[in-house]
């Protein structure tokens, strides 16, 4: 994926990610 910056950019863009990944399924499931 992404290279280089740090585990706190990573954590930060990993949790964003997973977020949209919820709202994702809640509109399809919705």
């Amino acid at each position: 994926m992404v290279g280089g910056g740090g585990g706190q950019t990573y954590g930060a863009i990993n949790k964003e990610f997973f977020m949209w990944h919820i709202v994702g399924i809640i509109i399809v499931y919705g």
